[in-house]
């Protein structure tokens, strides 16, 4: 009997760290699919959770465009693809980010179609059956759209009546399901051909597309500067009344590291995490009349470090240091914020 001892103590701790694993894996499983269940309640979709014979999924419509967010498994990881369909304009083509390949394939004169613009042709790769129409599809304001979108983590693609995202690994937070999902919708909205009411003409945006700028290096802001005057920064930046680098240009130019005072209504929270993530805030600070790139809502994710984030739907003041903005998805960074 007690030959057999050493073998039983080893089965024992085998069997102790297995299941440990597997409730882990359980525990992390349950938050995930808690962050998808809360993401699809915002989004207005459904979900399927994941469990140990099938992976994680959502599928609805999102402003008026079918979402489908799958995952699929990559040799030892797994891809979580999101996609949403669209009105397309009966034009075979393919947008994706200049890569390595590409450049090299162009310098031996391997060349992708091009649209005449410099600065998109030089950062997208271009896949049509007809250039020529394309390019007239593409006008400013959907080159603009385009750029933007397309220097995303990932794998980004723009096609006739489809944009998809490809990202490594499962979102574990909610908040990041939703960012891209409305990141998705405002491509979308653009590239959408879709008849628009004449009663909401698109405003004019810039002619060119701007080259995207290397970020611009601040000096701090003292205490005493001058608050930033919200209906200003949205009127300047947020309302779609300028292109997306135009106004990103804006920002840096005018509200760059000012500081913000303003209050508004939490959307959501998240405490800090264990990893050292900072506590933030979703904060709805404006409301648009109409959206030229997407949603009408104007927010604020407010950064708040080591701090307690507030309740949802509580009415807040928030302060604290402008960072950057997303003209596309109406949005504001804020750093070292408060919030009471």
């Amino acid at each position: 009997m007690d030959a057999f001892g050493p073998f039983a103590f080893i089965a024992g701790i085998v069997a102790v760290v297995l299941w440990a694993v597997f409730s882990a894996t359980a525990r992390r499983r349950a938050a995930q699919n808690s962050a998808w269940a809360e993401a699809a309640a915002v989004l207005g979709v459904s979900a399927r959770p994941a469990s140990l014979t099938r992976r994680h999924a959502l599928g609805g419509v999102v402003q008026g465009f079918q979402l489908g967010v799958e995952q699929e498994k990559d040799d030892d990881s797994v891809i979580t693809i999101f996609t949403l369909g669209f009105s397309g304009a009966g034009l075979d083509y393919r947008l994706r980010p200049e890569s390595g390949w590409s450049r090299f394939g162009r310098r031996l004169g391997l060349a992708d179609p091009e649209v005449g613009d410099a600065a998109f042709d030089e950062a997208v790769r271009i896949k049509a059956s007809d250039p020529d129409r394309l390019a007239a599809f593409l006008t400013s304001r959907r080159r603009s759209v385009a750029a933007a979108f397309l220097v995303s983590a990932g794998q980004p693609t723009i096609r006739d009546g489809e944009v998809e995202l490809r990202r490594g690994g499962t979102p574990d937070a909610a908040g990041e399901i939703i960012d891209t999902v409305r990141a998705l919708a405002a491509v979308a909205a653009e590239f959408d051909a879709s008849p628009r009411p004449e009663s909401t003409p698109l405003p004019p945006v810039e002619e060119e597309l701007a080259v995207i700028a290397a970020p611009v290096e601040r000096v701090p802001i003292v205490s005493e500067a001058r608050p930033v005057d919200l209906d200003a920064l949205i009127a300047d930046v947020l309302d779609g009344s300028r292109g997306v680098m135009a106004a990103l240009e804006v920002f840096e130019e005018r509200y760059a590291g000012r500081p913000l005072s303003v209050t508004g209504e939490v959307l959501r929270a998240e405490r800090p995490g264990a990893t050292g993530r900072p506590a933030m805030a979703v904060i709805r600070i404006g409301h648009l009349r109409s959206g030229a790139y997407g949603g009408r809502e104007v927010v604020a994710h407010v950064f708040l470090g080591d701090a307690e984030p507030p309740e949802r739907d509580a009415e807040v003041t928030v302060r604290g240091i402008l960072d950057r903005a997303d003209p596309l998805l109406r949005r504001v960074y804020v750093e070292d914020g408060a919030v009471g």
